[in-house]
């Protein structure tokens, strides 16, 4: 009986530890315009593919009940059909095309996105995150990352030992951070705390390599960066600029 009792506080813990620090899905959670899009994308792939599936899954049923050998049905001697081969070649090449345009049109969303109001350089080390403010002074070492909510923050993402991997499923954003090289990313968050993790086998403490975003409204956060930034650094969040001439051959077109 006691050790029923033990049990069950363990798992009571456990169930309060796993609420406590829940990490949210896109899927469950999105919290964010390219999160979203990728929930919507999936389901979208979902519909076209799903009649393949459930007809394939029929068929083979009716034929498994139908033709069984107890009912004394002998095996065809045919071995071609060419209207039914070109059919099942013709229509999943049609499919792909129909999910393949709105995912190019999503990947070049994540890849080209808007004009950011906030960058910060995320830097990964066995075993935590370094995020630094260009132009700010601010460098944050195993702490939260902490933005403005509704704004565009690009990322610049690096490494100084291994392959990391800067994955946060709720704001849509995963993206490898590797020595000698930087990769781009970005997100637009809701007000909210968001928690992610390592997303690649970095070393004996990769479990322990989490990931904490904490979006403000933009009000709080430049009292946040008031209080952070250092002297010599820009007190006041940078004003959303026009996107020049550049960007707007570049700029992904609306995911609406």
């Amino acid at each position: 009986m006691l050790s029923f009792f033990n049990h069950a506080a363990v798992s009571a813990r456990l169930l309060a530890l796993l609420q406590e620090h829940r990490v949210t899905t896109w899927l469950t959670d999105p919290s964010s315009p390219i999160a979203l899009a990728i929930r919507s994308d999936i389901g979208h792939a979902l519909l076209i593919i799903m009649p393949f599936i459930l007809i394939a899954w029929g068929g083979l049923i009716y034929c498994i009940i139908k033709f069984r050998a107890s009912r004394g049905h002998k095996p065809a001697t045919f071995t071609h059909n060419n209207p039914l081969e070109f059919a099942w070649t013709a229509l999943p090449l049609m499919a792909v095309i129909l999910v393949m345009i709105p995912a190019y049109k999503l990947l070049h969303h994540m890849d080209y996105g808007p004009h950011p109001d906030l960058s910060i350089t995320v830097v990964g080390h066995q075993f935590f995150w370094e995020f630094k403010y260009p132009g700010y002074g601010i460098d944050r070492a195993n702490e939260a990352l902490v933005v403005p909510a509704n704004r565009n923050i690009s990322l610049h993402i690096t490494s100084v030992d291994v392959i990391h991997g800067f994955y946060v499923p709720s704001l849509g954003v995963q993206m490898d951070a590797v020595p000698g090289h930087i990769n781009y990313a970005w997100f637009n968050a809701k007000p909210g705390t968001y928690r992610g993790q390592c997303a690649m086998l970095c070393g004996r403490l990769h479990s322990k390599m989490l990931i904490t975003v904490i979006a403000l409204p933009p009000a709080q956060f430049q009292t946040w960066l008031d209080n952070h930034a250092k002297s010599g650094g820009q007190a006041a969040l940078r004003r959303r600029a026009q996107p020049g001439l550049a960007s707007l051959f570049l700029a992904p077109r609306s995911l609406s």
